[in-house]
């Protein structure tokens, strides 16, 4: 049975190796001591390093997850306690994201559920500039349409195109571009880039589901893991 983490183990060796007033400096045969006591701890025990890193594995994941919920410029639907978060991490030419747009869809209807969408755009510039469209069209007050439309599209996502999507969503185009413009935008897509590489996600579609990570459209591992204890409908 493992007891204790790797970083937990180690820190307890360093701890014990401290002397007993840890405010006064180590004289150079005490920094030799707990260098040599470290070094015993790795000889006896090598799998503690691998330990080690899992866990700031683990630490740097869950600051990602974080980070992404606490994050106030994602669109989102639901209450911010509610006991079911989803996080999903898209892009709108995947067509396995187009497949999940029905069970997003289906979630968004429960009262128990908090639905934050990341924009996640890795299959080329038409991906990236839906992605700006989407982030941008927060500012009306109309992303939720313009999303809709995106994952609906099946032809081309080029200037022209999301350009007559956005108007036939509502949204003001000529207002649209000039938003989109806007390096608040491209630092967004940045974070989701670096929040995604800390999960190690590698394409899309992939989810966060209180706290537990699913990479690819699963339909039945989305259910288990989103499971109500008393299903509550919108």
């Amino acid at each position: 049975m493992r007891l204790m983490s790797g970083g937990l183990l180690l820190a307890c060796a360093l701890a014990f190796a401290a002397p007993v007033h840890a405010q006064a400096p180590l004289s150079p045969a005490q920094d030799a001591r707990i260098r040599e006591i470290v070094r015993e701890v790795l000889k006896a025990n090598p799998e503690l390093v691998e330990q080690a890193l899992d866990d700031l594995e683990t630490q740097r994941t869950d600051a990602a997850k974080s980070a992404v919920i606490a994050d106030g410029r994602h669109f989102a639907i639901g209450p911010k306690d509610a006991p079911v978060q989803i996080i999903e991490f898209f892009d709108y030419r995947c067509p396995y994201c187009k497949s999940a747009q029905s069970w997003m869809a289906s979630q968004a209807r429960r009262r128990d559920v908090r639905l934050i969408y990341v924009e996640f755009p890795v299959l080329g510039p038409e991906s990236e500039e839906a992605a700006r469209a989407a982030v941008a069209a927060q500012r009306q007050g109309r992303y939720a349409q313009l999303h809709e439309a995106l994952m609906a599209s099946k032809g081309a996502l080029d200037r022209a195109s999301i350009d007559r999507l956005a108007k036939a969503a509502g949204l003001d185009v000529a207002r649209l571009r000039k938003d989109m413009l806007d390096p608040a935008v491209d630092a967004l897509l940045r974070n989701n880039h670096e929040r995604a590489a800390r999960l190690r996600f590698n394409g899309t579609p992939a989810f966060v589901v209180n706290g537990h990570v699913l990479e690819g459209f699963d339909e039945a591992a989305l259910n288990r893991l989103a499971r109500p204890s008393k299903a509550v409908s919108r």
